[in-house]
């Protein structure tokens, strides 16, 4: 049985980003597979390497369970929204924290598939074209490639703050569709 952990980037679980992760987690589930959520914002850890990478800073009883659910899994998917062209700082703090030498740097983790859904307000093109999708060029060369995952997939959804309930059905069924087939 595939195991999948969702990571929501988003401080608030009643977001849109909640809602896309619940129906991603909806799919897998429907599709047989075992699930974990970590919403990020109910954690209680301190975002910032205080060290730099100089000194371990030992991890929150929280961050240790995120980090132990992640690597139960054979996939994650980081469902956040844009703020300034990139996720919000919460869940670059989680990654700083978590994606640490010996742990996140082993053969195991080299297997796992990784899909990143994230919203925005503006349109996509903008985020291409203009700001050249720096959070896709971050998660994608300078975290995951970086700890050997080569396997990432992006779905953006743009125009959140204008879209209706319908709109939002529309895509709760696309990734409900994905995950049936992730």
């Amino acid at each position: 049985m595939k195991k999948v952990t969702i990571i929501v980037g988003h401080p608030l679980k009643e977001s849109l980003s909640g809602t896309l992760a619940e129906a991603y987690k909806n799919g897998a589930k429907k599709s047989g597979k075992e699930v974990k959520i970590i919403y990020l914002g109910d954690l209680k850890f301190d975002p910032l390497l205080k060290n730099g990478y100089k000194q371990k800073q030992e991890w929150e009883t929280d961050l240790k369970k995120a980090v132990d659910d992640m690597l139960w899994a054979d996939s994650w998917v980081f469902v956040y929204p844009i703020w300034w062209g990139i996720m919000p700082a919460l869940l670059k703090g989680f990654i700083d924290r978590t994606f640490v030498p010996g742990i996140m740097y082993k053969p195991p983790i080299k297997n796992k598939k990784v899909r990143v859904i994230a919203t925005m307000d503006g349109p996509l093109f903008y985020h291409k074209l203009v700001v050249g999708s720096p959070d896709k060029r971050m998660m994608k060369k300078s975290v995951m490639m970086f700890c050997g995952i080569l396997n990432v997939k992006f779905n953006y959804f743009d125009f959140v703050k204008k879209a209706n309930k319908e709109k939002i059905e529309k895509w709760k069924k696309k990734i409900e569709n994905i995950a049936k087939k992730d």
